[in-house]
């Protein structure tokens, strides 16, 4: 059975997650990722910001966003 997890908890593991594919990006020669580590730093911030307040509204689009980001 999959696991269920609530809206905090998921959007810290996707946090997590996209911190981890920063790391790959940031690694790339001749700065080729510069431009994708700066959008994931952006929505890492905006995830942190929205799991602060506790607005799900702005939880639930912070997750989606940062669910697209892949290696």
């Amino acid at each position: 059975m999959a696991e269920v997890k609530n809206l905090i908890e998921g959007l810290t593991d996707e946090i997590l997650r996209v911190t981890e594919i920063q790391k790959e990006y940031d690694s790339l020669p001749h700065n080729a990722g510069a431009f994708a580590y700066a959008l994931m730093t952006v929505a890492i911030k905006e995830a942190r910001e929205a799991q602060a307040s506790g607005d799900i509204m702005r939880m639930m689009p912070a997750l989606k966003e940062l669910q697209e980001f892949e290696y």
